[in-house]
């Protein structure tokens, strides 16, 4: 898309010369450069880019960046209407409105590029059927009723999961339908390590399956299987940017530091639930991604002023921030931290008391004192 500058006039006057800085009844124009405006469209991991884009921008002036933020199940109810991505449903259309600036719809005509965020496209879906068939990269042991496959059909596989259990690449097709220019798509991050720790209902699966891999040491399966899916999505107009790989541990997890969790205070209402949150990033995270992405999607942005981001001093301010928060943790009171979120009780106790209700147990008998 063909955008054309305006001079920042001072006066009412035209510029009457081709040249930069050209002085126009007594008032110097100051150089114009070309506004790229970008679009951003995720879910709750965009909160990550937005708090590192907010401590960035000033280092990007004509880089203009709008994000439109929803539940991902929201987006099930987004259509195509014409140019524009609309929604009639509530939630959706709140959130759309409170965090673009007051747009309720996406003009795709309004923006040079478009960044889709998460929308749960995870890697994490390859441990659906990972221990289902076997590549030439699996170490573990080998099942003898496993299929064997290709890892170019492997990856097959985990796209078509993919399409089906995520809205990422359903966005991406909405945009490329009116777009011509790549689409951009950012994946859900790597799980930290505690996920391996989790054994919540909802996320059991997925620490089971994390669990596999690293006992069979098959970290460089799910890397390679990532790679092909980038390539895989390349003919369609789908460019993946990837996680920065200092931002990775142990290959298939992000580093705890810049994880949400690692920066809970002891205050907060809902510790225990963040706590156990091990897909969520913090501001630290969102520098060095937003960083990758205006590489990648805006190259040549950044003033020549401006000092790239230094993703060791961040990783090591993030990691100095866990310690602190940390040892706030530990030495808060046990009941502050108790009382922040109480527990339910367990399912099982009032069945308990009504059981020995029924049977008598714990009765006095009569004449006992």
């Amino acid at each position: 898309m063909v955008r054309f500058a305006r001079w920042p006039l001072s006066t009412g006057s035209i510029p009457r010369g081709p040249g930069n800085g050209h002085a126009v009844g007594g008032a110097r124009l100051e150089p114009f450069r070309m506004t790229q405006k970008l679009c951003f469209i995720g879910n709750s991991h965009l909160a990550a880019l937005k708090r590192g884009w907010d401590g960035m921008a000033a280092d990007y002036p004509d880089v203009d960046i709008t994000m439109f933020i929803g539940l991902g199940h929201r987006y099930e109810h987004a259509y195509l209407e014409g140019h524009f991505i609309k929604t009639q449903f509530g939630e959706l259309l709140d959130t759309f409105v409170r965090h673009s600036g007051g747009r309720d719809s996406i003009d795709l005509t309004a923006y040079d590029r478009f960044v889709v965020v998460g929308l749960g496209f995870d890697i994490v879906l390859l441990t659906r059927i990972y221990d289902r068939y076997r590549t030439v990269m699996n170490n573990g042991p080998a099942k003898k009723e496993v299929p064997f496959v290709s890892l170019d059909v492997l990856a097959q596989m985990v796209i078509a999961d993919l399409r089906e259990h995520s809205l990422a690449l359903r966005l991406a097709s909405m945009v490329k339908t009116v777009v011509s220019d790549p689409v951009h798509l950012c994946w859900v991050p790597l799980k930290r390590k505690a996920a391996l720790r989790i054994s919540t209902k909802k996320k059991l699966a997925i620490a089971k399956g994390l669990a596999a891999i690293r006992r069979n040491g098959d970290e460089d399966l799910v890397r390679v299987v990532m790679e092909r899916i980038r390539v895989l999505l390349r003919p369609e107009g789908i460019l993946l940017i990837e996680q920065p790989e200092e931002t990775v541990a142990d290959r298939i997890f992000t580093r705890e530091e810049l994880s949400q969790a690692a920066h809970i205070g002891p205050d907060d209402p809902h510790i225990r639930e963040r706590l156990d949150d091990i897909g969520h990033m913090n501001p630290f995270f969102g520098r060095i991604m937003m960083n990758r992405i205006m590489e990648t999607v805006a190259p040549g942005a950044r003033v020549a002023t401006a000092a790239a981001i230094d993703s060791a001093a961040e990783i090591e301010a993030a990691r100095a921030q866990m310690e602190v928060q940390s040892e706030k943790r530990r030495q808060a009171p046990r009941s502050k931290q108790a009382s922040a979120t109480p527990r339910r009780r367990p399912w099982h106790r009032p069945l308990v008391k009504w059981g020995k209700r029924i049977l008598g147990a714990g009765r006095k008998k009569k004449g006992e004192s």
